[in-house]
C-alpha cells in the first residue's frame, strides 16, 4: 500500500467511474505479478494468500528497469561515492544508505524537475531546497536523524506534497502548526513516531484521505503481530490439533479455509498508543482511513460523534476502548456503512462492550479485536462479507474456533 499510495500521489493511478485510484494501483501490482515481472517469493507460504503479498522485482527486469530509467532521466539514485559529473536529472531521486552524504555532489544535481524524494539511512537537512517546487512524494520511512526542526522546514519548502511518510522517525514528537498549509496532502504516515496528538491546523487539509498513526499499539505490517492467511495444507494440519483452549492469536480465513490458530507464549501488551484527534475532524470528508485513534482520553466520546460524519471511511482503528464510551462506540460503528476494515483495542474486562451494535457495517471484510475477553458479540454472524478475522484474547475457547463454520457462506 505504501507503493500504491505513492503512485496515486504521483498521478500514475487516478479515479475512474469503475475503480478508485487505489484499486487501480492494486490491480497494477497484481498484473506485474501475473507477468512475472514482480516475483512473489514462497508461493506455498502463508503470505501468498495475502491481498498485497511481499514481493521483489525479477532480477533481469530490475536491471532493465534501472538502466532504462537512468537513460531516460526518469529515476536516479545516490549510492556509495558519486562524483558530480556522473549525476543525472530526473523526476525521482532515491538516496541510499551507503551514499557518503557529499553536499557538493548533491548541490550539483538539478532538482527543479523532481517529483519524489526517497531517503534510506541518515537524513541531512540539505536534502531539501526551495528549488523542489514540484515534489509530490517525500518518503522518509525508517530514515534516521529526522527532527521536528527538519519537519518544520519540510512543510515550508515542500508545500505541494501529496504523500508524506515519517514512519519510524522516532525523533519526530509533534507536527508544527504550519502543517495546515499542506493543502494537497493525501497520505500522512506517522506510525511509530513520538507524535501522540495531531495539531488543530490539520482540519484545513480537506484532501487528506489517509491518516496512519500510532505509537505503542502494534501496527499492520509488523511481523510481530500481523498473521498471514495459511495455505490449505497448513490450515488442515493446524485444525487437527484444535481441541482445547489456548493462549493465542486467532487468525482465520473464513469460508475458504478451515479455522486455524497459532499458540503463543506472550501477547503484545495492549496500550492506548493511538493518536489524539483535534475537534473538527468530522469536517474532513475526504478521509477514508484513520488508524489508530485513542478514544480513551477525556474527549473520546465527542471524537466518536464527529467520526460518525465521515461516511467515506473504509478503514478505522480505535484504541483505549472502555465501558463508559461503549454506547457511543457502538453507535459510531453502526454509522460507518462503507467500512471494510475495523481494528479495536479494548481495555481489560470489557465483556459485552460491543453487544449494542445493532447493524454492523455490511461491507466489513476485516475485523480485528485486541485484548478482547468474554464471548464474542452475536452480530459477527451477520457479517456476510467477512474474509479475515483476528482475535487476541487471554483464552480462546472452542466456540471461537468454531465461529467461521457458523458464518454465512
Amino acid at each position: 500500500m505504501r507503493l500504491v499510495r505513492r503512485w496515486v500521489a504521483e498521478g500514475y493511478c487516478m479515479d475512474t467511474k469503475e475503480e478508485t485510484a487505489e484499486e487501480k494501483g492494486e490491480q497494477s501490482c497484481l498484473e506485474l505479478c501475473r507477468r512475472n515481472i514482480v516475483h512473489v517469493p514462497g508461493s506455498t507460504s502463508m503470505s501468498y494468500m495475502m491481498r498485497m503479498p511481499p514481493c521483489q522485482v525479477n532480477g533481469f527486469f530490475r536491471e532493465y528497469i534501472v538502466s532504462r530509467s537512468m537513460e531516460e532521466n526518469l529515476v536516479f539514485a545516490l549510492e556509495g561515492h558519486c562524483s558530480v559529473n556522473k549525476q543525472h536529472t530526473g523526476r525521482h531521486l532515491a538516496i541510499g544508505s551507503t551514499w557518503d552524504r557529499d553536499m557538493s555532489v548533491y548541490r550539483g544535481i538539478d532538482v527543479s524537475r523532481l517529483r519524489s524524494l526517497t531517503v534510506f539511512g541518515k537524513w541531512d537537512p540539505f536534502f531539501i531546497t526551495d528549488k523542489m517546487r514540484l515534489v509530490r512524494v517525500l518518503d522518509l520511512e525508517d530514515a534516521s536523524s529526522v527532527t521536528d526542526c527538519d519537519l518544520k522546514l519540510i512543510v515550508k519548502l515542500l508545500p505541494h506534497i501529496k504523500f508524506l511518510s515519517l514512519r519510524r522517525c522516532k525523533e519526530i514528537s509533534h507536527l508544527p502548526d504550519s502543517f495546515g498549509s499542506l493543502k494537497q496532502l493525501q497520505t500522512l504516515d506517522i506510525r511509530h513516531t513520538s507524535v501522540v496528538k495531531l495539531p488543530q491546523s490539520i482540519i484545513k487539509l480537506q484532501k487528506l484521505q489517509h491518516i496512519c498513526a500510532g505509537t505503542a499499539v502494534p501496527m499492520d505490517g509488523d511481523s510481530s503481530t500481523v498473521e498471514s492467511i495459511p495455505s490449505p495444507l497448513e490450515a488442515a494440519s493446524a485444525s487437527a490439533s484444535m481441541n482445547r483452549p489456548c493462549d493465542a492469536t486467532l487468525v482465520s480465513q473464513l469460508k475458504s479455509w478451515k479455522p486455524w490458530t497459532r499458540c503463543s507464549q506472550e501477547l503484545p501488551t495492549c496500550h492506548n498508543g493511538g493518536i489524539e484527534l483535534p475537534r473538527g475532524i468530522g469536517k474532513m470528508m475526504a478521509l477514508t482511513k484513520i488508524t489508530v485513534v485513542d478514544v480513551g482520553i477525556a474527549c473520546g466520546r465527542p471524537i466518536l460523534e464527529e467520526l460518525k460524519n465521515l461516511i467515506q471511511l473504509r478503514k478505522l482503528g480505535l484504541s483505549g476502548i472502555k465501558r463508559e464510551i461503549c454506547e457511543a462506540l457502538c453507535s459510531a460503528i453502526s454509522a460507518f456503512i462503507h467500512l471494510e476494515s475495523l481494528s479495536l483495542w479494548l481495555e481489560k474486562s470489557q465483556t459485552g462492550c460491543l453487544d449494542a451494535i445493532s447493524s454492523p457495517p455490511e461491507k466489513l471484510k476485516i475485523l480485528k479485536l485486541y485484548g478482547y475477553t468474554g464471548k464474542l458479540p452475536a452480530w459477527i454472524h451477520m457479517l456476510s462479507n467477512l474474509s479475515k478475522l483476528k482475535i487476541q484474547k487471554d483464552m480462546i475457547m472452542q466456540d471461537d474456533v468454531d465461529l467461521p463454520n457458523s458464518l454465512p457462506t
